[in-house]
């Protein structure tokens, strides 16, 4: 967890002092030093770590905390801390042959797979390199988990077709995946 040494533990600090820190990690991912919302530029390196603790009971209120912080900006989000953690469904419909070629990526009823023409700015770069060859379901959750600041233990895929092991995916030619938060990792 960003400036906390690597050997130490929220069980390390008094209760009230863990609670402390943890809602100072939570409120420096999400906001600025003026408390200002960081919108696309959420400090989300390191956040299916500091999400593992969103089950602990003994965190709930720091997890409450950051809940009303951000409840404004919810919609800018995939997913914020929770108990039961948030479950994003995605939709994958590919070819049957690998490599399988996607056809379409969605969330909420909305394609994630877009002309790169009309990207811009939607695109990250993680996103943007499945462009460019095979990549396994894996990489794929991560590189979604990555950009769009969703831990991958959250993230669940229903595919139209059966893989296995070592099966590959690649997008179609001049496609793009977008985040459907508008995230981008910098």
């Amino acid at each position: 967890m960003a400036g906390i040494k690597r050997n130490m533990h929220l069980s390390s600090f008094t209760s009230n002092k863990a609670q402390c820190v943890l809602a100072g990690i939570f409120y420096e991912i999400y906001f600025n030093s003026e408390g200002d919302f960081r919108g696309l530029k959420i400090k989300g390196k390191c956040i299916s770590n500091v999400f593992k603790i969103q089950t602990v009971k003994k965190y709930s209120k720091c997890i409450r905390f950051i809940q009303k912080e951000l409840e404004p900006y919810k919609n800018q989000l995939a997913v914020v801390p929770n108990n039961p953690p948030m479950i994003i469904e995605l939709e994958i419909i590919a070819t049957k042959t690998s490599p399988h070629k996607l056809r379409k990526l969605i969330f909420a009823d909305n394609n994630l797979i877009v002309p790169t023409d009309e990207n811009d700015e939607e695109v990250s770069n993680k996103m943007w390199r499945l462009s460019f060859g095979k990549f396994s379901l894996e990489t794929l959750a991560s590189n979604i988990s990555e950009a769009c600041f969703i831990p991958v233990k959250q993230l669940n895929f229903n595919i139209n077709v059966e893989t296995k092991d070592g099966h590959l995916f690649v997008s179609p030619k001049d496609k793009s995946i977008r985040c459907p938060f508008g995230c981008i990792v910098t």
